[in-house]
């Protein structure tokens, strides 16, 4: 995880920028926006909610309109900091917190009415299940849950160790890719180092993976039910120029061009029948209340 808090403290200050110009990463953003908006009601009374990675504080100020108190949390001080000029405006309605996603011990118990964590956070934690446990914890009955992760069976996963050996001219690698493949269609938990670039830096990023399978079952074990489900970039990451995009942060292609914008509206009608392939997945939960979350833990 240190390496993922540095990774994110040295592109702080052009976060936003390449976020905007990325049309991979445009394409998360606005599929997470939507959720939020779509599923996030409006706060009619004193209301708490809290961002988990919250970054620069896009999302987070989504949360703010909306009329909820609420506390940014992200490992990276850098990025908190650009929040709190962003958001400076909303004064003691939004609080800043530096601490890690699994460890949100400064949260009371049933204390919050939402709890979002986007931009697929929970892949550079090791220990997911702590991350829901917390989530559990503090939310109160009822209350809604956002989050979205890197699909480990994304059509994305199978397609860039190809474009590896294209661009590498040579097939050598491609017997430890098919292996690869297979092993990841079995597991239920998988690690893997991405290399970024962002200009002319490269950084290695340890992710972690978990099959849907298991996701559900820790979902359904700590009393929380998912209900809305959503893909981004399902056929994006098959064109090599935008594979190039997602991986090399400083030569980005324009979510303004022709051919993004023909994929993003393939995306977007496939965003709900086709989000198990895509690259990245949004899911919406509820926190089950009483009886019924009894009733899920016993299933």
């Amino acid at each position: 995880m240190s390496n993922s808090y540095q990774f994110y403290d040295d592109m702080a200050a052009q976060y936003d920028t390449l976020m905007e110009a990325n049309a991979f990463y445009s394409n998360q953003n606005r599929l997470e926006a939507e959720l939020i908006e779509s599923f996030v009601a409006p706060a009619s009374d004193d209301l708490c909610a809290v961002d988990i990675g919250c970054g620069t504080g896009e999302h987070t100020k989504l949360l703010l309109d909306k009329g909820y108190r609420v506390m940014a949390v992200d490992p990276s001080e850098a990025m908190l900091n650009i929040a709190r000029r962003k958001l400076r405006q909303y004064g003691e309605q939004v609080s800043f917190s530096c601490c890690s996603a699994e460890h949100l011990g400064t949260l009371r118990s049933s204390g919050c009415d939402v709890l979002i964590s986007t931009g697929s956070v929970l892949n550079h934690l090791d220990d997911w299940g702590s991350f829901f446990r917390e989530a559990s914890r503090v939310l109160r009955p009822s209350s809604t849950l956002i989050f979205s992760v890197d699909n480990s069976i994304g059509l994305d996963s199978f397609v860039w160790p190809f474009q590896e050996c294209i661009q590498m001219r040579q097939l050598k690698p491609l017997a430890r890719i098919m292996k690869d493949m297979r092993a990841s269609l079995r597991a239920e938990s998988l690690t893997n180092e991405w290399p970024y670039i962002i200009n002319g830096q490269r950084w290695q990023q340890h992710l972690r993976y978990y099959s849907w399978s298991w996701i559900c079952r820790t979902l359904q074990a700590n009393g929380l039910k998912a209900k809305r489900y959503g893909g981004a970039n399902v056929l994006t990451p098959l064109i090599p120029s935008m594979m190039r995009s997602a991986s090399n942060l400083g030569n980005p292609v324009s979510p303004r061009s022709v051919l993004a914008r023909l994929l993003a509206l393939s995306d977007r009608l496939l965003e709900h029948p086709g989000w198990r392939i895509a690259a990245s997945i949004g899911i919406v939960c509820e926190k089950l209340a009483g009886d019924d979350a009894k009733v899920s833990h016993a299933r």
